[in-house]
């Protein structure tokens, strides 16, 4: 497994077409890959999973014993077949990329680490007694409800802006509908006659440039 690089600029929808088009016309290439899958999800035939001593997700002595080493067999042998089909496919290089890039994401996604047989839930599932679990499941429900795409990593209430971030002296000195111009107080006697224009990026938040006083591009 590599980790996955940024997303090509590709349209994966008219390439995932592609990939079924090239299935219908050449059922014998995708039929043999799949029955090297197959083979390979033989326990005999599985790859070693001490290959992945580098992987930290699978430091845990129990991924080598029982059920979660032959779920992680199962998976390492899954992904190393994906990638030899994916070689193989007619496709331009920016095209298998952007293959590639989804293959991981869904690799990723399917890892036994994200599963019940993770010998690291199991033992702090038994330490805890089923706290454990209860607790990822109220953070769960508190998640849902929130309605986000993505789970909020602290509470909306744990930052304040002008205290805990942006907190470089300055005041907003034109408001538009489209920006807020900021214009920073001086920290040294003289300043250059050409101001420094900052543009910050617009998907993220303008204080992104101004986190804390120890971080802070701005300052």
């Amino acid at each position: 497994y590599v980790p996955a690089p940024h997303q090509p600029g590709v349209d994966l929808r008219p390439l995932v077409g592609r990939v079924l088009c090239h299935l219908w016309r050449h059922p014998g290439y995708h039929a043999r890959h799949l029955q090297a899958l197959l083979q390979g999800l033989c326990p005999e035939a599985q790859q070693q999973t001490t290959a992945l001593h580098t992987d930290r997700r699978f430091q845990h002595p129990g991924w080598q014993q029982g059920a979660a080493r032959w779920a992680l067999g199962i998976w390492l042998t899954s992904c190393t077949q994906g990638r030899s089909w994916l070689q193989g496919l007619p496709l331009e290089h920016n095209e298998r990329q952007a293959l590639g890039w989804l293959g991981r994401q869904l690799a990723a996604a399917s890892a036994p680490s994200n599963s019940p047989l993770n010998p690291a839930f199991i033992q702090q599932l038994r330490a805890s007694q089923g706290r454990s679990l209860l607790r990822g499941i109220g953070h769960l429900l508190s998640d849902l409800s929130l309605q986000r795409p993505l789970a909020p990593l602290s509470a909306d209430t744990a930052f304040h802006p002008g205290h805990d971030l942006a907190s470089t002296p300055g005041a907003v000195v034109s408001r538009q509908p489209l920006y807020e111009l900021l214009h920073y107080q001086p920290t040294t006697p003289e300043v250059h006659g050409t101001p420094l224009l900052i543009i910050p990026p617009p998907l993220n938040r303008f204080y992104l440039l101004d986190l804390t006083r120890s971080s802070s591009l701005v300052q």
